[in-house]
C-alpha cells in the first residue's frame, strides 16, 4: 500500500498534467507550481464556504493548512479546485506573455 504524501508531492504533479507540462524539459518546476496552487487556493478559499474546515494559506512559504491531500477532514474536491484555479491562472499568465506576437495594434492616420 502506497504511503500518504502532502500536498507538495501530489498536486503540482495533478497541475502539471492539467496543463500539459509532463513531457521533457518541463516549463515549471515543481517549487513555481506550488506558488501557483497556493496563489489559487488562497484565491479558492475566499470563494468558497467549507464547513468544518477553516484553512490557513501562507503564499510566502507555500503552506496550506490542513493538508488538502493528508487531512481526512478535507473533501477531495478542494483539492480539485486548487488545481483548476492553479491552471486558469497559469493560461492568464501565459496569454499576457505571448500579447506582443500575438497582439493587435491600431493606428489612426489622422
Amino acid at each position: 500500500m502506497p504511503t500518504a504524501t502532502s500536498w507538495t508531492d501530489v498536486l503540482p504533479g495533478r497541475l502539471r498534467l492539467y496543463i500539459g507540462d509532463s513531457a521533457s524539459p518541463q516549463t515549471y518546476t515543481d517549487a513555481t507550481l506550488q506558488s501557483y496552487l497556493t496563489l489559487a487556493a488562497a484565491a479558492v478559499i475566499t470563494e468558497v464556504r467549507l464547513i468544518n474546515v477553516n484553512f490557513t494559506i501562507d503564499t510566502l512559504n507555500n503552506v496550506i493548512t490542513p493538508d488538502p491531500v493528508l487531512d481526512s477532514q478535507v473533501d477531495q474536491g478542494i483539492a480539485n479546485l486548487f488545481i483548476f484555479k492553479a491552471g486558469a491562472i497559469i493560461a492568464i499568465s501565459e496569454m499576457r506573455k505571448d500579447v506582443s506576437k500575438y497582439g493587435i495594434k491600431i493606428k489612426d492616420d489622422v
